[in-house]
């Protein structure tokens, strides 16, 4: 997946410091790569986990980046994961 994504990476990293192997490695833990994706439409659940009191100030602005890429255009509000 390095090799694959190199220039992504490399882009990622100048950006915001974050080393290749170091997403490499969550990616792979959290999503087996792209093969588990999780039941719940992202929106949602940050909406839930906003407004939860336990940790509300880091998902609420969790669900503002979220909910970025769909005010740019970027990303339909349908889209796989957003509803």
């Amino acid at each position: 997946m390095m090799k694959q994504y190199a220039s992504i990476f490399a882009r990622i990293e100048q950006e915001y410091g974050v080393p290749a192997p170091v997403i490499v490695a969550m990616w792979g833990l959290e999503t087996d790569f792209g093969a588990v994706q999780g039941n719940s439409p992202t929106l949602r659940a940050l909406a839930t986990l906003g407004y939860d009191c336990r940790r509300s100030d880091m998902f609420q602005a969790e669900l503002m980046d979220a909910l970025r890429p769909i005010q740019r255009g970027d990303l339909s509000p349908n889209a796989h994961g957003a509803d």
